[in-house]
């Protein structure tokens, strides 16, 4: 099974998304936000070096998710970025974008 911390209020609850159900884009959005802060780092830093540790703990967080990574031969960065339903994520894209060339990481470079 797979258990995730969910804030409700003042008190912690555990959401089984095993069983079928899925987290909305906003919980999705509140998950990394969780995440985030346990890396202690900016978001700006796991795009720049620590994305795949990040795109790791939030795998392990929401059943379902998908990382992908691009790898381009000329100036761009290679990055892990994740799909979570029909959203990309990545740590400065907390919010989900509808296509991975808009992720924050890539102004609009591609």
């Amino acid at each position: 099974m797979n258990w995730y911390k969910k804030a409700n209020g003042d008190n912690p609850i555990l959401v089984d998304w095993s069983e079928g159900t899925a987290p909305s884009p906003k919980e999705v959005t509140n998950i990394l936000g969780g995440v985030l802060q346990t890396t202690g780092c900016s978001p700006q830093d796991i795009n720049n070096g620590n994305c795949d540790s990040f795109a790791e703990q939030v795998k392990n967080s929401i059943p379902g998710t998908y990382i992908y990574e691009t790898d381009f031969s000329f100036d761009l960065p290679t990055h892990l970025f994740l799909k979570i339903g029909n959203l990309y994520y990545d740590a400065e894209s907390l919010g989900g974008v509808t296509d991975w060339k808009m992720l924050n990481i890539y102004n609009g470079q591609l």
